[in-house]
């Protein structure tokens, strides 16, 4: 009895074992490409920080793609001169390829109805905010 006892746990472990390596083979999926802290999308995280005024932290959370083609300095100076404190809501994700996403929001600016679309990138398992220009209006 307590040999069988032995060797059912002893195959119920090396089981659980052997799962765990195939779990290890699947790329991670993040989670805060669609929704970031506390349930919030990605977009919404993003907004948070441009009201605190966090602008460092909002740079950490830029691609390395933008950050090389407009430069630190030039991101910085629009994140602070940029307005960003209009209602968003997500409603939709487009997946275009592996590694980045485009993430639809409802937007309300000035009591005027329109879409904003952010394109995040995946990078070293983190969402990262892609910029398409340094338009004060509409950068991303």
């Amino acid at each position: 009895m307590r040999k069988s006892l032995l060797f059912l746990f002893l195959f119920t472990f090396c089981s659980f074992v052997k799962g765990q390596d195939k779990l290890n083979d699947k790329p991670f999926i993040n989670p805060i490409a669609l929704y970031g802290a506390f349930g919030s999308s990605i977009g919404t995280y993003y907004q948070t920080l441009w009201r605190l005024g966090k602008f460092n932290e909002m740079l950490k959370f830029t691609s390395k793609e933008s950050i090389k083609k407009f430069g630190r300095v030039k991101i910085l100076d629009l994140y602070q001169k940029m307005y960003f404190g209009y209602h968003i809501e997500m409603k939709s994700v487009i997946e275009s390829d592996d590694q980045i996403k485009v993430i639809n929001y409802k937007s309300v600016k000035f009591e005027t109805s329109g879409i904003l679309r952010i394109n995040i990138s995946i990078e070293n398992d983190t969402s990262k905010v892609i910029l398409n220009s340094l338009n004060l209006e509409n950068p991303f």
